[in-house]
């Protein structure tokens, strides 16, 4: 039996560096995809203050990596014998550090975010008094610090990544759209969400489109900040390979059984 995914168009906008096992496993089950990166993620322009605060990262009492990206990025510049205390945000962050032979002291069991990691009653009984590092990518967001401050904690960011806008406009998706080419946009970061809508306004066409998103995190941030986009939204738990692929083999079923009752 065919895979209900079958000859549907789906857009990738994760940096493309992200995006090749997804794309992989929805193409070996039929479907289409089209990368359309709405994020690029590179070193810091300036890493002169990266690398002066990675210098001495034995004074921090714990450090916490927010993503698979923070690794990547911070272990070009940090000496990994220098880490005390290791969080991880996310399973994926967790296993990247530990296939670098790094140990993790702390990570979320279930959830993929700040708010798992904050909501650990370990963290919650560790951080008083302790100076930590948040490894993360410029201009990310402030939660976790003032989480960790307001427990008591010292908090200082290292940030050592950006994110990028690779994308002049939104034609190449259009052309899709008109040749009947594109049936879904996968959106899995609060960035690209808001490089996607900075078009918007030029480009109705877009609320006629549905959007799987990666978390309630980034619908929530949707309906705030562009709550006159008229397009269907869907909501994944997290935006993990596993859980949109799922999400996607549930989407296009109900696509087909509304075909087949047209």
């Amino acid at each position: 039996m065919a895979s209900p995914l079958k000859h549907k168009w789906i857009v990738i906008t994760r940096p493309q560096h992200q995006a090749k096992a997804l794309q992989e496993k929805l193409e070996a089950a039929g479907a289409n995809t089209i990368l359309f990166p709405l994020l690029e993620i590179k070193a810091v322009g300036d890493s002169s203050a990266a690398r002066e605060k990675l210098a001495r990262i034995k004074d921090y009492d714990l450090v916490i990596f927010t993503s698979a990206n923070a690794v990547t990025y911070a272990l070009k510049w940090l000496d990994k014998n220098k880490l005390g205390n290791v969080a991880a945000i996310g399973k994926k962050t967790a296993r990247l550090l530990e296939s670098h032979a790094i140990n993790v002291n702390f990570f979320p069991k279930q959830g993929f975010n700040s708010e798992a990691l904050l909501a650990m009653p370990q963290i919650q009984s560790y951080a008083a008094n302790k100076k930590i590092a948040i490894l993360r990518g410029q201009n990310g967001r402030d939660f976790l610090k003032n989480g960790l401050q307001k427990q008591g904690a010292v908090v200082e960011y290292i940030d050592v990544y950006q994110r990028v806008f690779p994308q002049s406009n939104l034609e190449p998706l259009h052309q899709h759209l008109k040749n009947k080419q594109l049936d879904i946009i996968l959106i899995t970061s609060g960035n690209s969400l808001t490089n996607l809508f900075k078009f918007l306004a030029a480009n109705e066409w877009l609320n006629k489109i549905t959007l799987l998103l990666g978390s309630e995190r980034i619908k929530a941030h949707l309906l705030k900040t562009y709550n006159n986009y008229q397009g269907t939204l869907l909501c994944a738990p997290d935006p993990s390979d596993e859980t949109l692929y799922k999400e996607l083999l549930s989407w296009a079923t109900e696509v087909d059984r509304e075909h087949a009752n047209d």
